[in-house]
């Protein structure tokens, strides 16, 4: 499939899930978790000829932000629920905030590359498959829950088996069964990939 078809592809997914016409009131937040070793590994991976990476997990967007300044020429599908993780019940932190607006509001300059998707990873996925969008690159770091990393990963292999598969949290003992059983896997400080 030729670059421009992709690009076209985009574009009509956009017209569906773009950003709002205004920046949401909600003030941004640069918090987050991006550790050294997926700094390093997604530098080496984030060439020039990646164009399309796809995310699943977000948050308020700091990986996302990296991904896009180590491959200055990519887009990317963001694909979140933006409510939250069950493990957050007790923070605080996260607690009364509009997720969604504040991730918005933070990419705000970065807005015209990327497209957020507000679903759950599998909805999410199957919708870029939909449009025939075919992620150069997709990176994990959704739900750490066994079953749903099984399938997550087992679904991105299954509608893009061309795609490289990668991720983060491989030091969480939920994470690190589903990603085992789903390949041969290398990790460096948390992050995983699959050969």
């Amino acid at each position: 499939m030729s670059y421009f078809f992709i690009m076209k592809e985009i574009e009509r997914l956009r017209k569906e899930y773009d950003f709002p016409k205004e920046k949401p009131k909600e003030k941004p937040d640069y918090n987050g978790w991006f550790r050294a070793g997926n700094s390093a590994m997604l530098r080496m991976m984030l060439t020039e000829r990646v164009n399309v990476i796809l995310e699943l997990g977000s948050l308020f967007g700091l990986s996302t932000r990296n991904m896009l300044n180590f491959a200055p020429n990519s887009i990317i599908i963001c694909i979140d629920t933006w409510k939250g993780n069950s493990n957050w019940k007790d923070c605080n932190y996260f607690k009364d905030k509009d997720l969604f607006n504040i991730f918005l509001a933070t990419n705000w300059e970065l807005k015209d590359r990327i497209i957020p998707i507000k679903t759950d990873s599998i909805s999410g996925m199957k919708i870029v498959k939909k449009f025939k969008i075919k992620p150069d690159l997709i990176y994990i770091d959704a739900s750490h829950e066994y079953k749903d990393v099984k399938k997550d990963v087992e679904t991105a292999k299954e509608l893009f088996p061309q795609s490289l598969l990668c991720g983060d949290d491989y030091d969480k003992l939920e994470v690190k069964k589903a990603v085992d059983e789903s390949g041969n896997v290398q990790m460096i400080d948390g992050f995983w990939w699959y050969n």
